[in-house]
Protein backbone atom coordinates (compact mmCIF):
# COMPACT_ATOMS: atom_id res chain seq x y z
CA UNK A 1 0.00 0.00 0.00
CA UNK A 2 3.11 2.39 0.61
CA UNK A 3 3.38 2.34 -3.05
CA UNK A 4 0.07 3.13 -3.78
CA UNK A 5 0.47 6.48 -1.10
CA UNK A 6 3.56 7.73 -2.96
CA UNK A 7 1.86 6.90 -7.11
CA UNK A 8 -1.19 8.67 -6.23
CA UNK A 9 0.02 11.62 -3.66
CA UNK A 10 -2.25 14.28 -3.35
CA UNK A 11 -5.03 12.60 -5.18
CA UNK A 12 -7.57 11.11 -2.69
CA UNK A 13 -9.81 10.03 -5.33
CA UNK A 14 -7.84 8.14 -7.48
CA UNK A 15 -6.00 6.21 -4.49
CA UNK A 16 -8.99 5.19 -3.16
CA UNK A 17 -9.50 3.57 -6.53
CA UNK A 18 -6.11 2.16 -6.47
CA UNK A 19 -6.75 0.48 -3.12
CA UNK A 20 -9.89 -0.75 -4.11
CA UNK A 21 -8.90 -2.48 -7.26
CA UNK A 22 -5.62 -3.97 -5.03
CA UNK A 23 -8.02 -5.16 -2.45
CA UNK A 24 -9.67 -9.00 -2.78
CA UNK A 25 -13.54 -9.19 -2.51
CA UNK A 26 -13.94 -10.24 0.98
CA UNK A 27 -11.72 -6.95 1.60
CA UNK A 28 -13.25 -4.67 -0.16
CA UNK A 29 -17.40 -6.23 1.22
CA UNK A 30 -15.89 -7.35 4.57
CA UNK A 31 -12.80 -3.95 5.13
CA UNK A 32 -9.52 -4.23 5.67
CA UNK A 33 -6.99 -2.01 7.54
CA UNK A 34 -7.00 0.35 4.45
CA UNK A 35 -10.51 0.11 3.55
CA UNK A 36 -13.81 0.24 5.68
CA UNK A 37 -16.53 -2.10 5.32
CA UNK A 38 -19.82 -1.39 4.00
CA UNK A 39 -21.03 -4.01 6.11
CA UNK A 40 -21.67 -3.66 9.54
CA UNK A 41 -21.86 -5.99 12.14
CA UNK A 42 -22.74 -5.01 15.66
CA UNK A 43 -21.60 -7.15 18.81
CA UNK A 44 -24.12 -10.11 19.66
CA UNK A 45 -25.41 -9.72 22.97
CA UNK A 46 -26.97 -13.21 24.56
CA UNK A 47 -30.70 -12.94 24.25
CA UNK A 48 -31.17 -12.21 27.76
CA UNK A 49 -34.79 -13.89 28.64
CA UNK A 50 -33.25 -17.25 27.26
CA UNK A 51 -30.42 -17.20 29.44
CA UNK A 52 -30.02 -17.69 32.86
CA UNK A 53 -26.46 -16.66 33.18
CA UNK A 54 -25.01 -19.96 33.55
CA UNK A 55 -21.55 -19.92 31.80
CA UNK A 56 -18.23 -22.46 32.70
CA UNK A 57 -15.06 -21.43 33.51
CA UNK A 58 -12.13 -23.62 31.90
CA UNK A 59 -8.51 -23.75 32.42
CA UNK A 60 -6.06 -24.01 29.52
CA UNK A 61 -2.20 -24.11 28.91
CA UNK A 62 -0.34 -23.30 25.63
CA UNK A 63 2.31 -25.89 25.09
CA UNK A 64 5.56 -24.76 22.69
CA UNK A 65 5.20 -27.28 19.90
CA UNK A 66 9.39 -27.32 19.58
CA UNK A 67 10.04 -27.80 23.25
CA UNK A 68 7.04 -29.50 24.39
CA UNK A 69 7.23 -27.38 27.61
CA UNK A 70 4.50 -25.24 28.77
CA UNK A 71 4.89 -21.68 26.69
CA UNK A 72 1.57 -19.65 28.43
CA UNK A 73 -0.68 -20.77 31.05
CA UNK A 74 -2.12 -21.80 33.17
CA UNK A 75 -5.19 -19.26 32.36
CA UNK A 76 -8.71 -19.77 32.63
CA UNK A 77 -11.64 -18.81 29.67
CA UNK A 78 -14.85 -18.31 30.53
CA UNK A 79 -17.72 -20.35 27.63
CA UNK A 80 -21.45 -19.94 27.84
CA UNK A 81 -23.07 -23.45 26.95
CA UNK A 82 -23.99 -25.04 23.89
CA UNK A 83 -27.41 -23.69 22.44
CA UNK A 84 -26.76 -20.12 24.31
CA UNK A 85 -29.03 -17.75 21.93
CA UNK A 86 -27.39 -14.65 20.62
CA UNK A 87 -29.19 -11.47 18.88
CA UNK A 88 -27.63 -11.29 15.61
CA UNK A 89 -27.78 -7.61 13.68
CA UNK A 90 -26.20 -6.59 10.06
CA UNK A 91 -26.74 -3.14 8.12
CA UNK A 92 -25.15 -2.93 4.66
CA UNK A 93 -25.13 0.10 2.74
CA UNK A 94 -24.58 1.34 -0.49
CA UNK A 95 -23.28 -2.46 -1.51
CA UNK A 96 -23.00 -3.48 -5.52
CA UNK A 97 -25.07 -6.49 -6.67
CA UNK A 98 -22.01 -8.83 -6.61
CA UNK A 99 -21.13 -8.01 -2.79
CA UNK A 100 -24.87 -8.49 -1.50
CA UNK A 101 -24.44 -12.09 -3.06
CA UNK A 102 -21.28 -12.46 -1.06
CA UNK A 103 -22.94 -11.16 1.88
CA UNK A 104 -26.22 -13.61 1.12
CA UNK A 105 -23.89 -16.42 0.93
CA UNK A 106 -21.93 -15.73 4.29
CA UNK A 107 -25.64 -15.25 5.88
CA UNK A 108 -26.60 -18.50 4.12
CA UNK A 109 -23.48 -20.24 5.96
CA UNK A 110 -24.00 -19.24 9.22
CA UNK A 111 -27.95 -20.56 8.52
CA UNK A 112 -26.31 -23.99 7.78
CA UNK A 113 -23.76 -24.12 10.88
CA UNK A 114 -21.00 -24.17 8.88
CA UNK A 115 -18.93 -21.26 10.13
CA UNK A 116 -17.25 -21.21 13.21
CA UNK A 117 -16.04 -17.54 15.91
CA UNK A 118 -14.11 -16.63 17.97
CA UNK A 119 -11.03 -18.51 20.00
CA UNK A 120 -10.18 -22.44 20.80
CA UNK A 121 -12.49 -23.43 17.28
CA UNK A 122 -10.11 -25.86 16.88
CA UNK A 123 -11.14 -27.62 20.12
CA UNK A 124 -14.90 -27.47 19.10
CA UNK A 125 -15.87 -23.91 20.59
CA UNK A 126 -17.37 -21.35 18.22
CA UNK A 127 -19.55 -23.19 16.23
CA UNK A 128 -22.67 -21.10 15.52
CA UNK A 129 -26.50 -21.57 13.72
CA UNK A 130 -28.65 -18.66 12.39
CA UNK A 131 -32.06 -19.54 12.99
CA UNK A 132 -35.16 -18.15 10.97
CA UNK A 133 -32.79 -14.88 9.92
CA UNK A 134 -34.95 -12.05 9.05
CA UNK A 135 -33.16 -10.39 5.82
CA UNK A 136 -34.85 -7.14 4.08
CA UNK A 137 -33.50 -4.63 1.84
CA UNK A 138 -34.03 -1.18 2.59
CA UNK A 139 -33.85 1.04 -1.00
CA UNK A 140 -34.86 4.57 -1.07
CA UNK A 141 -35.47 7.91 1.21
CA UNK A 142 -39.45 6.50 1.87
CA UNK A 143 -38.14 3.16 3.06
CA UNK A 144 -35.68 4.14 4.85
CA UNK A 145 -37.74 7.36 6.55
CA UNK A 146 -40.28 4.28 7.49
CA UNK A 147 -37.64 1.90 9.39
CA UNK A 148 -36.20 5.33 11.24
CA UNK A 149 -39.76 5.86 12.54
CA UNK A 150 -39.90 2.49 13.93
CA UNK A 151 -42.06 0.71 10.88
CA UNK A 152 -41.25 -2.61 9.53
CA UNK A 153 -39.67 -1.35 6.49
CA UNK A 154 -38.28 -2.75 2.92
CA UNK A 155 -38.78 -6.10 0.97
CA UNK A 156 -38.23 -9.42 2.53
CA UNK A 157 -35.47 -11.20 1.02
CA UNK A 158 -35.47 -14.65 -0.22
CA UNK A 159 -33.66 -17.00 -2.20
CA UNK A 160 -35.37 -15.56 -5.42
CA UNK A 161 -34.24 -12.41 -4.92
CA UNK A 162 -30.95 -13.25 -4.33
CA UNK A 163 -30.43 -15.65 -6.87
CA UNK A 164 -29.51 -12.16 -9.02
CA UNK A 165 -27.08 -10.91 -6.19
CA UNK A 166 -25.41 -14.33 -6.67
CA UNK A 167 -25.11 -14.57 -10.20
CA UNK A 168 -23.73 -11.12 -10.03
CA UNK A 169 -20.90 -12.65 -8.02
CA UNK A 170 -20.20 -15.30 -9.36
CA UNK A 171 -19.88 -12.95 -12.76
CA UNK A 172 -17.36 -11.20 -10.61
CA UNK A 173 -15.40 -13.95 -9.78
CA UNK A 174 -15.24 -14.87 -13.44
CA UNK A 175 -14.27 -11.30 -14.17
CA UNK A 176 -11.59 -11.71 -11.60
CA UNK A 177 -10.47 -14.71 -13.15
CA UNK A 178 -7.00 -16.46 -12.73
CA UNK A 179 -6.57 -14.15 -9.41
CA UNK A 180 -8.87 -16.14 -7.83
CA UNK A 181 -8.55 -19.63 -9.40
Amino acid sequence: MRELKETHKGDDAELSQAIIGESCLLCQTFGSPWLASPVRVRDLPVVADEWFGQFDVRDGVAIDRDKGTVAVGPYDYEVVPAGTRFALHVAAENLSEWQRGLLWLGLRALERGDVSLGGFTSRGLGWIRLDDPKVRLIEGAAAMIELLGGAKAGEQVDDVLARGWVNAFHAKLEEKGAQYA
